[in-house]
């Protein structure tokens, strides 16, 4: 099955086939970047099992488990079973230091889709010291291993950080890929929490550093060539969410995405076709937000790639620029683009 084209199709045809919930806030990592509220809640069993069979009478067919830490959640094997039993195609957002060896079995006989794992680190003292947790390193390693060897497929991404940017440039994140034969995705992106705290803007890295590494990768130096190439003067921001996908927190409010705070909607206590409203009128205020921001007439937007819950988590406004967004661009612009 094409994946990305029935979601590309979903897109075009406004229908709704995927969705996440956030089983938990709670994690078992105290990452220095993390975006998760200070007043960490996690999903009544109930709640999560008339979530499911509400999106599955909607039409989803892609469901994400995330937190926190996905796997944490108390009853996660009963929730995975009940999911995979309806037919979802399931995929879960871990950071892969915690798999019980029940859930070990589940995974073998019922493989999800791809499990979404995001490293921290390429050695113990690097793990301690941004996760707070001193046995981290050597878990997630022992689950990959886990993975790789029963061919459950799973992704790889690394944040840029502050603590992380020295590894990265040194490569080692891509020797750790190398291990598995996998790919590894990076995000340079670090939110405020979603509480609206800034305290962990300061784990950004720095533009500098950011260039640096990027300009010590083939890939991402043509990743960077051909968007520059590519830029549009798009009226608005190719987005699902609210279109084709949705977002559940851990306190049962949807959204169009997990990052987009500003606009909430109980998603068992309304009807679908509330619902669906709901999501149909967010998305287009999130794109009239666009439209009317000075982003909207920027000749950098499809690099910079700002969204108004990206301004609202920076903000608490959803519709100003981002500064590090901004000049982080223009380098990127400035520094790939290829000379005639």
């Amino acid at each position: 099955m094409n994946h990305d084209f029935l979601k590309e199709k979903a897109l075009q045809r406004e229908c709704l086939i995927t969705a996440s919930i956030e089983l938990t806030q709670h994690c078992n990592f105290k990452c220095l970047h993390c975006y998760c509220p200070s007043n960490k809640v996690h999903m009544d069993y109930d709640d999560v099992i008339a979530c499911i069979d509400k999106l599955y009478n909607m039409g989803v067919l892609y469901l994400t488990f995330t937190g926190g830490e996905a796997f944490l959640y108390k009853r996660f094997n009963e929730i995975y079973l009940y999911a995979k039993n309806k037919g979802f195609i399931i995929s879960v957002m871990s950071n892969l230091s915690y798999i019980t060896d029940i859930t070990k079995n589940l995974l073998i006989k019922y493989p999800p889709k791809v499990i979404m794992v995001t490293l921290y680190g390429t050695s113990t003292d690097e793990y301690e010291k941004f996760t707070i947790n001193k046995t981290a390193f050597r878990k997630v390693t022992d689950n990959l291993c886990f993975l790789h060897s029963n061919n459950i497929d799973f992704m790889l991404k690394a944040i840029i950080s502050k603590e992380t940017i020295p590894a990265a440039l040194k490569g080692k994140f891509d020797d750790v890929a190398r291990i598995y034969k996998k790919e590894i995705m990076y995000d340079a992106i670090i939110f405020p929490q979603k509480d609206l705290m800034r305290g962990k803007l300061s784990q950004r890295a720095s533009i500098d550093d950011i260039i640096s590494f990027e300009h010590s990768d083939p890939e991402t130096i043509t990743f960077w060539r051909k968007s520059i190439s590519n830029m549009t003067s798009q009226a608005c921001i190719k987005c699902g969410g609210g279109i084709n996908s949705l977002s559940i927190d851990a306190e049962g409010y949807a959204s169009i995405c997990s990052l987009y705070v500003e606009d909430k909607i109980s998603f068992l206590s309304n009807d679908e076709k509330t619902i669906i409203t709901y999501l149909r009128d967010s998305h287009n205020k999130m794109q009239s937000y666009y439209i009317n921001s000075k982003c909207s007439a920027c000749e950098k937007k499809s690099i910079c790639r700002w969204c108004a819950a990206y301004a609202n988590l920076e903000h608490g406004s959803s519709s100003e620029p981002i500064d590090f967004m901004c000049e982080l661009a223009q380098r990127r612009i400035s520094g790939f683009t290829e000379e005639q």
